[in-house]
């Protein structure tokens, strides 16, 4: 069974928070429930905080001149959406924390500009789709964490076909993962390590049901099916390589 937690209540005891003068912006613990495009973050910021609030949007137009921003926090929100372009403008951050809302997809715009993320974290929310180019043009990525969503699938693309990371450790814990071709190019790929792969479950197809990610081959998610000409769209020339060892 998968279940979602979902953000969980402010505690009682939290004491509010205001906005500090220097490199953090903390507004944790205020209830805020809209982003209020009129004020203005000190340009010398260098740590957004906005943790348990209310928000259910974070809008594009909002982070501008920030040269030195580093960290953005929005984790136990009720974000249901993140503006394409949001993170456009503060190419200089290098990790996002979004774990603990209710996302549901992301775009090849979500996350747009962030040339220098290392670290990303969507974990527990309503995540079920990851378009294509998603996470393309992050080089230096090194940490994506998707526990505890609906996904059922991953696309070879969502890195780009070029240019992706050279290492990253990928989590996939608590997802209804279907282990067919589709996921296959995943088990190909040698940038890209499945971190706990024994707590990484299939749900389906049948013949896989119930196997852990470290015991599957590429017999076992070949089954009995076809394979459409899609699946090696965005496969690395390596892995087409060994697909056909």
């Amino acid at each position: 069974m998968f279940l979602h937690f979902g953000p969980g209540l402010i505690p009682t005891f939290a004491i509010i928070v205001t906005i500090t003068n220097g490199s953090t912006y903390d507004k944790r613990y205020q209830g805020i429930q809209f982003i209020n495009l009129s004020e203005t973050i000190p340009s010398s910021t260098t740590h957004i905080l906005m943790q348990y609030n209310a928000l259910e949007v974070f809008p594009s137009g909002y982070l501008t001149n920030l040269p030195f921003l580093n960290q953005i926090k929005l984790n136990d929100n009720s974000l249901a959406e993140v503006h394409e372009f949001a993170f456009s403008n503060v190419t200089s951050v290098t990790q996002i924390v979004l774990k603990n809302n209710f996302l549901e997809i992301i775009t090849k715009n979500t996350f747009s500009g962030l040339i220098n993320l290392e670290r990303l974290n969507l974990q527990n929310n309503l995540l079920c789709k990851i378009g294509s180019d998603s996470f393309s043009n992050m080089p230096v990525l090194e940490y994506l964490n998707l526990n505890l969503n609906l996904l059922t699938t991953l696309i070879p693309d969502m890195f780009g076909i070029t240019d992706h990371p050279l290492n990253v450790e990928l989590y996939l814990i608590g997802n209804p993962w279907h282990c067919a071709w589709r996921m296959l190019w995943l088990l190909l790929e040698t940038w890209m390590v499945v971190k706990k792969p024994w707590d990484v479950e299939c749900v389906g197809p049948d013949f896989v049901a119930g196997t852990t990610w470290d015991s599957l081959t590429t017999t076992d998610m070949e089954g009995k099916q076809s394979f459409p000409l899609e699946i090696f769209h965005g496969f690395s020339v390596l892995s087409f390589f060994f697909f056909f060892l």
